[in-house]
């Protein structure tokens, strides 16, 4: 380099000669390491050396690359040489496909590729037989799907992976049917999405299209009655647009009280559903509430409450009125649109879950609240109602 910088650097016609020299040099080298003259970190050195100089960047950078590609293979070869006398076939072909053409071990790497994949085969049809735990064999579908990826198809192990298909998913049916005769549909339609890369004859897939329009339909008809007979549902023409409420309570207005804290509402139109949770209080004097807080058990859930979102109303002859509304928007639809909008699923959850639940209204003071059990009812029922309308569209024209 020091002889570069001094006498040559610069000077167009001897960078020129220094250039095709460096390049032949370098092809010499990878020769050398191509048949075995010299080793990988002498060829590597000498190499990067010549690219220290800049002259004929590209190319000298394409030998390297090469050099560390035919590096890589030679390692492979003899990786896959180890691993086919280990017996671990499945290393072997892995290792013999990265042997590359410009290798000497080529052609000896195809012959033992082919050779590990026979053994691999023998050896895969024998354990496939035996396998029984359902995890084994969902791994040794992966396996052999990779293995695949790697050597093309094989008609030999095209048939075990369909064997193993065929019991691995008979498994995961019978699991779902269980979960299904337990009502928990969501779960068994979960299981059965998420294993589908393993069904047989698409014996998955078929069951979810058979659950959704059978045990489902049946299941969501009967909770849908059973639901049904536990609210008022009322349908203003004018606004076109349906209302739910709790059975008892007036749809028109909020049914809030000095005893009756939360109320739950289901607003229908245009196909569109809504759940809001209405929370607030009468009593004699103001809160001006500003925060919110749900205590379910050890669970805490923190709202603010905005000036502009906080109802107020003074009552005739008998003190006062706050409120607030939330609306859920698990699914997204309303982020953006309303102030007021949020994701109740968390909270529904933890008062389902809880025995003891309070609600503490604070401003210019404070108020709590036990939720009592009717309340806890009814904000459980219409949130099922909710969610099953917006799962079962076809539900909708039932409400009348």
């Amino acid at each position: 380099m020091e002889i570069y910088n001094n006498k040559i650097k610069g000077n167009t016609d001897k960078e020129n000669i220094i250039r095709k020299k460096l390049i032949n040099d370098a092809k010499s080298i990878y020769e050398q390491f191509k048949s075995g003259k010299t080793d990988y970190e002498s060829a590597l050195n000498k190499l990067n050396n010549f690219n220290q100089t800049g002259l004929a960047s590209s190319e000298l950078e394409s030998i390297i690359t090469n050099t560390n590609a035919l590096n890589d293979s030679k390692s492979a070869f003899q990786k896959g040489i180890d691993a086919e006398k280990a017996g671990d076939y499945e290393s072997a072909i892995e290792q013999f496909s990265k042997v590359i053409k410009e290798d000497s071990n080529y052609k000896d790497a195809t012959e033992q590729l082919a050779s590990s994949k026979n053994k691999y085969i023998s050896d895969i049809v024998n354990k496939a037989s035996k396998l029984t735990d359902n995890e084994e064999i969902k791994k040794q579908i992966d396996n052999i799907t990779t293995i695949e990826s790697s050597i093309g198809q094989d008609n030999k192990l095209d048939k075990v992976i369909d064997t193993l298909k065929q019991k691995y998913s008979n498994q995961i049916l019978q699991k779902a049917n269980s979960l299904v005769k337990q009502d928990k549909f969501d779960d068994a339609l979960n299981l059965l999405n998420d294993n589908q890369k393993y069904e047989y004859n698409s014996n998955l897939s078929s069951r979810v299209t058979s659950i959704k329009n059978n045990e489902m339909k049946t299941y969501n008809a009967n909770l849908f009655n059973q639901l049904k007979s536990q609210l008022t549902i009322n349908y203003d023409e004018i606004e076109k647009k349906y209302d739910i409420v709790p059975k008892g309570y007036e749809t028109k207005y909020h049914n809030l009280s000095r005893t009756i804290n939360i109320e739950p509402r289901i607003t229908v139109a245009d196909s569109s559903i809504y759940y809001f949770l209405y929370t607030g209080f009468n009593q004699d004097d103001w809160i001006f509430m500003d925060d919110i807080v749900f205590a379910c058990d050890n669970k805490r859930h923190e709202y603010k409450v905005d000036f502009s979102d906080r109802k107020t109303q003074v009552l005739t002859g008998n003190g006062i009125a706050e409120w607030y509304v939330m609306a859920d928007d698990s699914d997204g639809s309303l982020t953006g649109l309303v102030s007021y909008a949020t994701d109740l699923t968390d909270l529904i959850n933890d008062i389902s879950k809880s025995t003891n639940n309070k609600i503490r209204f604070s401003g210019q003071g404070f108020r709590d609240h036990t939720i009592s059990v009717a309340e806890k009812n009814n904000v459980l029922n219409l949130w099922k109602f909710y969610k099953l309308l917006k799962s079962d569209n076809s539900l909708l024209t039932k409400l009348s």
